[in-house]
C-alpha cells in the first residue's frame, strides 16, 4: 500500500509539474517546486492570475493532490508503527487482570465474587 500510494503522489506530482511547465513556460525545477508545494501545503506559488485556465488546473490538482498527499503520509506512518502497536496490543492481551480491575468488573454485577459472562 505505501509503494502504491508512493508512486501515485509521484506520478501526480510529475504530471503537476509537466502542466505548471506548459501552462506557466516555466522552467522544470519552478514547476517541481510549485506541484510539491501545491500538494503538500495547498500552495506557496501560485498560477498566474490572468490565466483562467492556470487557476482552474490548479484547483482540480490541489482537490486530488491535497488527499492524496495526506493518504501517502498515513500509508507511510502506519507502516512504520504497525509493528510497535501490535507488540503493545499483544502484551495488553495477555497481561493479567490486576486486583483492582477485577474488584471494578465485580461492582458492575451482582457482587457475588466471580465475573458472570454477562457482567
Amino acid at each position: 500500500a505505501v509503494l502504491r500510494a508512493c508512486a501515485l503522489l509521484v506520478t501526480w506530482t510529475m504530471l503537476g509539474a509537466i502542466g505548471y511547465m506548459l501552462l506557466e513556460d516555466a522552467p522544470f525545477v519552478q514547476a517541481l517546486y510549485y506541484a510539491t508545494a501545491a500538494c503538500s501545503t495547498a500552495g506557496l506559488l501560485g498560477p498566474s492570475a490572468d490565466c483562467l485556465w492556470c487557476i482552474l488546473g490548479t484547483t482540480a490538482y490541489v482537490f486530488v493532490g491535497v488527499p492524496l498527499y495526506g493518504y501517502t503520509l498515513s500509508q507511510f506512518a502506519e507502516t512504520l508503527t504497525r509493528s510497535h502497536i501490535r507488540r503493545l496490543g499483544e502484551r495488553r492481551r495477555r497481561a493479567a487482570i490486576t486486583e483492582r480491575e477485577y474488584d471494578h468488573m465485580n461492582l458492575l454485577g451482582d457482587q457475588d465474587g466471580v465475573i458472570d459472562r454477562s457482567e
